[in-house]
């Protein structure tokens, strides 16, 4: 009985050090910040009436691409894609 009893409680032991502890919190990421910025420059005669979602994807150098364009007079997407 006691060999039993003794092997029991190792294997207690054995399992009580075996916890699993929470994961490390990890860093918040950094926060997005614009460095710069010019205003977008309409050529003349072009005539925005409404809003216009862009999509795109900024790179890792600050630089942007893939850019997506909706339905928009064609003045208006030159004007977005060489800002």
């Amino acid at each position: 009985m006691m060999p039993k009893r003794s092997l029991l409680v190792a294997a207690l032991a054995i399992l009580a050090g075996c916890q699993v502890s929470p994961p490390a919190p990890r860093p918040a990421p950094p926060s997005l910040q614009l460095v710069s910025s010019e205003p977008l420059v309409l050529p003349p005669g072009c005539d925005a009436t409404a809003s216009v979602f862009v999509r795109f994807t900024v790179r890792m150098d600050g630089s942007t691409d893939s850019l997506q364009l909706p339905a928009a007079p064609a003045c208006v997407r030159e004007a977005l894609t060489a800002w």
